[in-house]
């Protein structure tokens, strides 16, 4: 693995992190519809 390949996966990981909460509830209103 390439150290960009590193990087992306390593901001990936904190991406996901700060915005779990936030992707949860955009989950919620697609199955609304």
């Amino acid at each position: 693995m390439s150290e960009e390949e590193e990087f992306e996966e390593e901001f990936e990981e904190e991406y996901e992190e700060e915005y779990e909460d936030t992707w949860e509830e955009e989950v919620e209103e697609e199955e609304e519809f």
